[in-house]
């Protein structure tokens, strides 16, 4: 285990990735339509889906390559379909995946029993993971502008933060043990009251009206503890799979699913909020 000064070093690092990905996020939302912010996206669904063909336990290169081919083919299709689909039709689905990875995620902390093995599903479980989230954030980026892009992935990045530096500082109860030591309860506290406190404060960016700016920040929260769940799950499949990091392209944070674990969970819900409070107005 490493020193004072070795966690100090990681901190930095792990600062100093997100400083660059921010910069570099808000930089392509700004200046990019939305198909190229799409084309983007998708090149980072793609790394994730490389390092979920290894979480999913594919040894083989071809087929690790056939995964990425089918990936790309339905990033293209999903396009296609979002053209012509609404927040319902693209979010809604996502909801059946979560709630297993809730039920697997609790099952795995009660009893130590892993999710089920096997290709057949395993791979197929990464599309759902990755799939409904890029179309979230492609169908954000047309209908509500950088604007309604940025509200979720700041939202979900503030509350991550909050945890993560809270939970350092005054974690003393696990919050799931099994799955991911790391995580405390005090941690997932801070995480809720910085992503309502932040939606109060940004409702304006979705032209949230003032009358509903509190059930904003309690979709925010909802959001928030979704968001947990999608980091809960990658991190189940990494422990399953004997692996600290889905990756190491990213420094001090490990891979693409390491970064976007929560936001994969938080994109369709957040889409759906937005259109019950839109249909509130």
């Amino acid at each position: 285990m490493g020193g004072p000064g070795t966690r100090s070093a990681e901190l930095v690092t792990r600062v100093l990735t997100a400083a660059v990905l921010m910069a570099t996020t808000v930089a392509a939302l700004l200046l990019c339509p939305t198909p190229l912010v799409a084309a983007l996206l998708g090149i980072v669904v793609l790394l994730g889906a490389r390092e979920w063909s290894a979480l999913a336990g594919a040894a083989g290169g071809a087929v690790r390559a056939g995964y990425l081919i089918v990936t790309a083919l339905l990033l293209a299709a999903v396009y296609k379909w979002i053209g012509t689909g609404t927040a319902l039709r693209i979010a809604l689905p996502a909801l059946a995946w979560w709630i297993l990875a809730a039920i697997l995620v609790l099952r795995y902390q009660a009893s130590g029993r892993p999710p089920p093995r096997g290709l057949w599903w395993r791979l197929p479980a990464g599309w759902a993971i990755m799939l409904p989230a890029w179309a979230t954030l492609v169908f954000l980026h047309r209908t509500h502008g950088p604007a309604g892009v940025f509200a979720l992935v700041v939202l979900v990045w503030v509350a991550d933060t909050a945890a993560y530096l809270f939970g350092r500082r005054y974690g003393r109860r696990r919050l799931a043990s099994r799955v991911s030591p790391g995580k405390s309860w005090e941690g997932l506290l801070a995480a809720v009251v910085a992503g309502a406190v932040f939606a109060l404060w940004s409702a304006a960016w979705v032209a949230v009206p003032g009358g509903l700016r509190w059930h904003y920040a309690l979709l925010a929260v909802g959001v928030v503890l979704l968001s947990v769940v999608g980091d809960l799950t990658e991190s189940l499949f990494k422990r399953v799979a004997g692996l600290k990091d889905s990756g190491s392209v990213l420094p001090g944070h490990g891979g693409v699913l390491d970064r976007v674990d929560s936001l994969t969970a938080a994109a369709p819900a957040f889409l759906l909020g937005l259109h019950w409070l839109e249909g509130s107005v």
